[in-house]
């Protein structure tokens, strides 16, 4: 009885464990089908969603874009009737404009609620029909019919662009934001060519070109930075034209007045400026290829059209202006050694700021100092900026000396006569070596003293030797000419008391084959092979020297010394230039 009691305890044992079993399977097998049915529901719902809700592109049937070309077509006629109302003279002209572009206004803002809708094709289709009836208006009824103002067709298109912008932005309509700001920028355009009225629509321009800037800094529609900058260049060159034209404005053109010109003109580049530091320092972004090219090209443009204006009009307001560029000149020097370089390194910022620091120091320096002291002052800057490259191991300073040494040669007669004294045609026209030339030559020689010594012992890319190259090249034009000039009476006195232009050729051409020689044969005694880099180009100069100049005066006695020493150069300069160095 015991023994059948506990075979009757087992099997119950057995039958729970089975039924156990059975329950974790059916509770598995019910979980995995609300898994299922789960998943299910969600592609129920999302299949479920419509097509237009925000953020899923649309897909469009051809009967709905159709139905979308018949409504703008019931806008458009709205359009006409409001016209055919004002040519009826039930209103005037001026107020049934104003309805139109009301009316445009309107089914411009429907661009919103139609893409909050979800509906991007029908908020195109809005956009489209407000963009064809207020920009033909806008250009007919100011420059075709005239009952427009000016200045309030001017604020039409700048409100209704910012209006384009604003209801694009939400949903990130770029398709509206295009068309509006070109559509507005081909109209400001059509009105600065057909109302001769420049200064207005050039600040429409202006404004444009602000908003685009405005929207460039939250990194929407960059691509639109092109297009608006190249239109407001335009503008400004022919405002310039127009302003700089002598004589009497012909009859239609208003009379321009300098000091708005120039204020426009000073307000390009301070517009780029803004917007390049903001984008830079703010939001960190990398200086773009737009940005570089467009900051020269607003230098150049507006604050070189403001200092001719300046200039012309005898106000003396170039130093002003200079003053100011220096400021800003040297807040570009400060920002991008103090803090770029501190906290993103010499990347391409960093570069961009010191070149626009040294053209600021340039065009400052230039206009507000006269010829002598521009070269004394450059000159120092150049000094201070190798020194500060040597003290400090910085490249961009090194190059920027360079500059600096090569602007005040230029500026201070050096280039000119070292010209002179190696291929000046006659007596009258031999340079006069001064004392400033004498200093720019000593200016380059220490400059290039410094840059040597700075240099490292692996420096050997082309980048690293550039300001060397410069520096040297600045140099040794200077010496060769200055000791042309200086030996141009001896050598032409040679063959008599009568000065002989053929022995004055032969003998500069001596010296240049000399010069070779002599780069090449320091380049190899001191290691420097930015001189060797100079020597080719001597003997190059040299020899078209000998055919332009030597050879035209036919005579065998010069042609004897300056083939002889031109061709001794040949031989010995590539046989010092192949030497180990």
């Amino acid at each position: 009885m015991e023994a059948q009691l506990e075979e009757l305890r087992a099997q119950i044992a057995n039958l729970a464990g089975e039924l156990n079993e059975v329950q974790r399977r059916l509770d598995g097998l019910e979980a995995r089908n609300g898994a299922y049915a789960t998943t299910f529901s969600a592609e129920a719902a999302d299949q479920a969603t419509p097509v237009d809700q925000p953020g899923i592109p649309e897909l469009p049937s051809p009967a709905k874009v159709v139905a979308l070309i018949g409504r703008t077509l019931i806008v458009l006629g709205g359009a006409y009737l409001l016209r055919a109302v004002s040519d009826a003279a039930v209103i005037p002209p001026f107020w049934g404009a104003a309805a139109a572009l009301a009316y445009a206004t309107w089914w411009l803002a429907q661009v919103r609620r139609a893409a909050d809708a979800g509906q991007r094709l029908g908020a195109f289709f809005h956009g489209a029909a407000a963009m064809m009836i207020a920009f033909p208006l806008i250009w007919e009824s100011t420059a075709r019919f005239e009952f427009v103002p000016i200045p309030a067709a001017a604020g039409a298109l700048v409100l209704f662009c910012a209006m384009g912008f604003a209801v694009s932005w939400r949903r990130d309509l770029w398709e509206i934001a295009w068309g509006v700001c070109l559509l507005t920028l081909v109209t400001t355009l059509s009105l600065f060519l057909g109302t001769h009225d420049f200064l207005a629509f050039t600040i429409v321009l202006l404004l444009i070109v602000a908003l685009v800037e405005l929207v460039a800094f939250q990194e929407r529609w960059l691509g639109l930075r092109w297009p608006a900058a190249l239109t407001l260049d335009l503008a400004m060159l022919l405002l310039l034209t127009s302003a700089l034209r002598d004589g009497p404005a012909p009859e239609g053109y208003p009379v321009l007045s300098h000091s708005s010109v120039i204020a426009i003109g000073l307000a390009i580049p301070a517009i780029y400026f803004v917007s390049i530091s903001a984008r830079s320092l703010l939001r960190e972004r990398p200086v773009t290829p737009f940005e570089m090219t467009q900051a020269v090209i607003a230098l150049l443009v507006g604050c070189g059209g403001a200092v001719k204006l300046v200039s012309l009009s005898g106000e003396g307001g170039a130093p002003g202006i200079g003053l100011a560029l220096l400021a800003v000149g040297a807040a570009c020097y400060a920002t991008a050694f103090s803090f770029i370089d501190r906290r993103s390194g010499r990347g391409r910022n960093f570069y961009c700021y010191t070149t626009f620091g040294g053209l600021m120091v340039l065009a400052g320096t230039y206009m507000t100092l006269d010829p002598i002291a521009l070269a004394c002052t450059w000159s120092a800057l150049a000094i201070t900026a190798a020194w500060l490259g040597k003290r400090f191991d910085r490249i961009t300073l090194r190059l920027h000396g360079a500059c600096y040494v090569a602007a005040a040669a230029a500026v201070g007669g050096l280039l000119g006569c070292a010209f002179d004294g190696l291929l000046a045609e006659s007596a009258d026209s031999w340079g006069t070596v001064t004392l400033l030339s004498i200093g720019l030559t000593g200016v380059a020689i220490g400059s290039f003293w410094i840059l040597v010594t700075s240099k490292s012992d692996s420096a050997s890319e082309w980048f690293e030797l550039l300001p060397q190259l410069i520096v040297g090249g600045v140099a040794v034009w200077s010496v060769a000419g200055i000791a042309a000039g200086w030996l141009a009476r001896p050598l032409a006195a040679v063959g008599g008391e009568v000065p002989d232009p053929a022995l004055l050729a032969a003998g500069r051409t001596a010296i240049i084959a000399g010069t070779a020689v002599a780069l090449a044969w320091a380049g190899r005694r001191w290691a420097l092979l930015e001189l060797t880099w100079l020597a080719y180009p001597v003997l190059v100069g040299g020899f078209a020297k000998l055919l332009w100049q030597d050879l035209s005066y036919g005579d065998p006695r010069a042609l004897f010394l300056a083939l002889a020493v031109y061709g001794a150069a040949l031989i010995v300069t590539p046989r010092m230039l192949r030497r180990e160095t």
